[in-house]
């Protein structure tokens, strides 16, 4: 007997058997699914590629899988995230302007929800980059498309403007509308104290800046968060929480140093900028700076003190 007609008995006869009902329906299924479903998870599918590819450095790869997931997609307006990546191909093509004018076409043509993810991620890069200047861009088109803005949005609006020296008028009363919300916010206390700093307005600044940096500090202290005490005041205190203090000391400290070394500008900030530790010091040298506007060089010093200690005193990376 051949193998073929081994197979044959072992198989039902009926096409009506459970067996092949199952498959038929099964495949039915997947029929009637497949235009809706596949399409758009192959084009996400060619978003991640193209997304791996600008982690690379390959930009032409990267566009080109761009373009396919757009075809395949029928729809750009069902990928947020190929609108992003395209702009950021552009940045790193020198071209940062495109990239801002590509989010305006965006204002004018998509959905308020498409710009605002792709307008808040470029604001965030640019800012992370030390481009304060279209970051602050960025966020405006964003802005711009809303009614009604969140306290975050008005801070961060308000804190751009200050970095810019720019409608300082007007980022005053966005930050005071955001701090009438939240007045116990250290981030929104630090926003108007260097919005006034930047207006020239350092005895107003000053006790907005020592609020905001005792909340904070008072805020990660309960929280078991090491904030640059000094680590061999913790050596003394032998209970759980300050030994994990301790072991927080000496690995943040560490890593810094080690990321100083290693890297400059924008990327050490990248590395740093959501350790506990850069946040304390972001609002220590605001405060510093605010102490020197009002000739206050020894407490301004202590500040830079404690910043040149963790090799955080460098006013590229603190803003």
């Amino acid at each position: 007997m051949s193998p073929e007609t081994e197979l044959t008995k072992t198989l039902p006869q009926s096409p009506f058997h459970p067996v092949y009902s199952t498959a038929v329906l099964s495949a039915l299924l997947l029929l009637a699914l497949a235009p809706v479903v596949l399409p758009l998870e192959i084009a996400k599918w060619y978003i991640a590629a193209a997304q791996n590819s600008l982690r690379k450095g390959e930009l032409d790869r990267s566009e080109s899988l761009l373009e396919q997931a757009v075809l395949v997609a029928s729809a750009s307006s069902q990928l947020p995230d190929h609108y992003y990546l395209h702009a950021k191909i552009l940045e790193k093509r020198g071209l940062p302007d495109e990239s801002i004018r590509l989010l305006k076409e965006l204002a004018e043509q998509e959905s308020r929800s498409t710009v605002t993810s792709v307008g808040n991620r470029l604001s965030d890069d640019f800012f992370e980059e030390g481009d304060l200047s279209r970051a602050l861009m960025a966020l405006e088109e964003v802005t711009g498309m809303k009614s009604d803005l969140s306290v975050n949005d008005r801070n961060m609006l308000a804190y751009l403007r200050a970095l810019n020296k720019r409608d300082l008028i007007d980022a005053l009363k966005e930050v005071d509308i955001a701090l009438a919300k939240e007045p116990q916010s250290s981030g929104i206390l630090d926003t108007k104290a260097w919005v006034l700093h930047q207006m020239g307005r350092n005895q107003e600044a000053k006790p907005l800046m020592e609020k905001s940096l005792q909340i904070a500090c008072e805020q990660m202290k309960r929280s078991k968060v090491w904030i640059g005490e000094d680590p061999s005041d913790l050596l003394a205190n032998k209970s759980i929480g300050d030994e994990s203090l301790k072991l927080q000391a000496t690995l943040t400290t560490r890593l810094i140093r080690e990321a100083r070394a290693k890297l400059q500008g924008s990327q050490f900030r990248k590395k740093v900028s959501n350790y506990p530790l850069f946040q304390i010091a972001t609002l220590r040298y605001h405060y510093a700076k605010i102490l020197e506007g009002l000739g206050e060089t020894e407490g301004a010093d202590e500040q830079w003190s404690w910043l040149n200690h963790y090799s955080l005193d460098r006013e590229e990376l603190l803003y």
